[in-house]
């Protein structure tokens, strides 16, 4: 891009023809039209220096709902036009429009229909809200949010938390994967989020039941309760890599290894113990639930025989 320039154009007057208190007056005029000059070139220099013409598109995800980027940054704030004649002017730029905020619309709206704050929760134990709860802190990096422990589904008399953290790219309910606020599954989840009511049905749609998904991108046919305990197991494997699953407590030392293998097919035929890491002992016992041998929220080693 060229660099600006601002072209001046002053009239010449016949200084001979002046009376003498036009002549100080036509002085002055001139001094200070070049003072101007000096002024005016001085900001140019600047500009022309350290101003970048690059532009890039806005990273914000748009939802019907919530945003509605019109091809505009959406820290670009609107310009102005300060003009003196037809061969200069001065280019203003007013100040930053406010970043749109996803996480805040929804859990504003979730506040009007009777959400509190996280703080709040203890108070409600005994209350049989279908939803309570908000809390979230969001940064300015490609890093998470401040999890939101805050949306709670009545099933029955049993409640469950579940974990929603919004992403500069999307969001994720627990383990689960991105979602990227696009599919109608997605959008509905969050309306409901911000009408402050979550339904059974919405979350499973918003995150797929599955165990877990490995680092080779397989998902496990270990299928997860959303309505029962959940806890997390971390497997490391005799390969040196390493998975999370999730189970229900009432899964077993068997379902973890078929997790391992359906993850890993290759490793169907080999034969394989699991261990955990301290006290060192062999899960033998296959049948016993997670919950039995002491593996909720625990971490397991692989080891070839």
């Amino acid at each position: 891009m060229a660099p600006l320039q601002v072209h001046f154009q002053v009239d010449t007057v016949d200084l001979n023809k002046l009376k003498d208190d036009e002549k100080d007056l036509q002085h002055q005029k001139l001094a200070t039209i070049a003072q101007c000059k000096n002024e005016i070139y001085q900001q140019l220099e600047r500009i022309n220096t350290s101003f970048s013409c690059t532009c890039t598109p806005s990273k914000v995800a748009s939802l019907s709902d919530y945003t509605s980027s019109e091809g505009t940054k959406d820290d670009e704030g609107q310009s102005f036009f300060a003009g003196g004649s037809e061969h200069s002017g001065q280019l203003i730029s007013g100040p930053p429009r406010k970043k749109k905020d996803l996480a805040k619309d929804v859990f504003d709206a979730a506040k009007k229909q009777g959400a509190v704050p996280v703080e709040d929760m203890e108070k409600l134990r005994e209350n049989d809200r279908k939803f309570t709860g908000t809390g979230f802190r969001l940064g300015d990096t490609e890093g998470p949010s401040d999890y939101v422990p805050g949306i709670r589904v009545t099933i029955g008399k049993e409640k469950v938390t579940k974990k929603l953290v919004f992403w500069r790219n999307g969001f994720t309910v627990d383990d689960g994967p991105l979602r990227t606020g696009q599919t109608p599954q997605d959008r509905q989840f969050l309306e409901s989020v911000s009408k402050g009511c979550i339904t059974p049905n919405l979350i499973d749609a918003s995150v797929p039941p599955v165990a877990a998904s490995s680092s080779t991108g397989t998902s496990s046919m270990v299928v997860v309760d959303h309505t029962k305990p959940v806890t997390s197991v971390q497997i490391r494997l005799a390969d040196g890599q390493r998975l999370v699953g999730k189970f229900n407590h009432t899964h077993t030392v068997a379902d973890i290894r078929q997790f391992i293998t359906d993850s890993h097919p290759e490793m169907k035929n080999k034969n394989f113990v699991l261990l955990t890491t301290f006290p060192n002992r062999t899960l033998s016992e296959v049948s016993l639930s997670l919950a039995e041998a002491n593996l909720l929220n625990a971490v397991v080693v692989q080891r070839f025989t």
